[in-house]
């Protein structure tokens, strides 16, 4: 992940972000 991103958005959404990213990554 690119600083640009932590910069623009709120801890939350970061976070949320990436729960999705390994959600998708561990789905089997």
């Amino acid at each position: 992940m690119c600083g640009r991103f932590s910069q623009s958005m709120t801890r939350e959404e970061y976070l949320s972000l990436l729960a999705n990213e390994a959600d998708r990554n561990i789905a089997y």
